[in-house]
């Protein structure tokens, strides 16, 4: 069983000088992961990933955030792909953060996704994975502003369940 661990999660600044963590792992299956302990003193989240999989093809990860509910709007973003067959292409987004897009049922992601808060309740994504099966990188950033404060990380997909993977430190 795969596992998506999201850690480092730091104080803010000047709150003290010791920096907290919050660790809370979520495991890859079914459609929907939803962490939704986060402190309000958070300041960083990580989400590590190992040969994470769908079971469907034509398939984006998507990310979420809020307070309490998740909101369905308002993010801005771009991911771009670098691969052997194609050299660079884009998508935006509005509705969720996507850094990881799926082609087929054997593609593989494994990387790091970021979401680092800007100031007050905006908050900003960045993302680097790659496809561990082949020679294709996705470069993700964008940022969102949520109503309160973060307390809700939701992951999901727009087609299948998760699959596959591998368990992540």
């Amino acid at each position: 069983m795969s596992t998506l661990k999201v850690e480092n999660i730091q104080n803010l600044a000047g709150e003290d000088k010791f920096t907290r963590k919050f660790v809370a792992t979520l495991n890859p299956s079914g459609t929907n992961l939803v962490e939704t302990s986060i402190p309000t003193w958070a300041n960083e989240i990580v989400i590590t990933c190992s040969d994470i999989g769908t079971s469907i093809a034509s398939a984006n990860l998507l990310v979420r955030i809020g307070q309490d509910t998740v909101e369905s709007s308002g993010y801005k973003g771009t991911q771009t792909a670098i691969g052997v067959s194609n050299s660079s292409g884009s998508a935006n987004f509005a509705s969720y953060w996507s850094p990881i897009t799926w082609s087929a049922t054997t593609d593989l992601f494994s990387g790091e996704i970021r979401i680092r808060r800007h100031f007050s309740n905006k908050w900003i994504l960045t993302a680097i994975c790659s496809k561990t099966n082949s020679a294709y990188t996705v470069i993700f950033s964008g940022e969102k502003t949520i109503t309160g404060n973060l307390n809700l990380l939701q992951l999901s997909h727009t087609n299948g369940n998760f699959a596959g993977g591998a368990s992540l430190s």
